[in-house]
């Protein structure tokens, strides 16, 4: 005895619909995959991009003063910034390895947190250092172009 099922004919319409968005969204993550090259090695960007776009929004003097007291801090910071840069590199290399160490994972993870707040409090100084000679004007100035909030997202990948 055969017996026979009444399906509803929107079913086959639906399923074949979904198969059909599914096949879509895979090809085009298998083509992102395959298309776009690897990410160059993470490395921030020079903070002198930075000095000389807060000092284009200044009175001449007090941009002077920000590029000079950048200028002479400047070994320092590339020195902060290659180290920092490094020690986020050691993290990769620890979790790449085939086993992993959670004490050296935890070891290279603090390493970078190390080198990143010395990067920080070196630019830190030179920022306090720039505005303890700026006028007022400047000062205000530049708290005005601070962000407020959260920093924005990252641009999407190429």
């Amino acid at each position: 005895m055969t017996v026979k099922v009444d399906r509803p004919r929107g079913i086959l319409f639906i399923t074949l619909a979904s198969l059909g968005f599914n096949l879509f969204l895979c090809g085009i993550l298998v083509a992102q995959f395959f298309m776009h090259p690897p990410r160059p090695p993470m490395r921030g960007p020079d903070p002198g991009h930075f000095i000389d776009r807060l000092a284009d929004e200044l009175q001449p003097k007090d941009a002077e003063i920000l590029r000079r007291t950048f200028d002479a801090h400047r070994p320092a910071i590339a020195s902060a910034i290659d180290l920092a840069h490094d020690a986020r590199e050691q993290v990769r290399i620890v979790l790449e390895e085939p086993s992993l160490d959670p004490a050296r994972l935890q070891a290279a993870l603090d390493q970078a947190n190390a080198k990143s707040r010395a990067l920080e409090t070196a630019l830190q100084q030179t920022m306090t250092e720039a505005v303890l000679q700026m006028s007022g004007d400047g000062r205000r100035h530049l708290a005005g172009m601070m962000p407020v909030g959260p920093p924005p997202p990252p641009p999407p990948r190429p």
